[in-house]
């Protein structure tokens, strides 16, 4: 099975104005895990990386192993 996302501006634009986080886009959830920036995460979480080893940031965001 495959992960895949699209950028739609309506979406983007009504969860954008929702809170105070900011909405990953197509290209960023395409990022490998070997590029992202890692470091505001803990010990518990970079183990469980090392373990389920996934490939892009949007894997890692969305648990996609479970």
């Amino acid at each position: 099975m495959t992960l895949s996302f699209l950028d739609d501006p309506e979406v983007l634009g009504k969860l954008g104005a929702c809170g105070p986080y900011r909405v990953l886009g197509m290209a960023e959830l395409a990022l490998p895990v070997a590029r992202a920036d890692l470091s505001e995460l803990g010990e518990v979480e970079m183990d469980q990386i090392r373990y389920w080893r996934p490939e892009t940031v949007g894997e890692l965001a969305f648990n996609f192993w479970d």
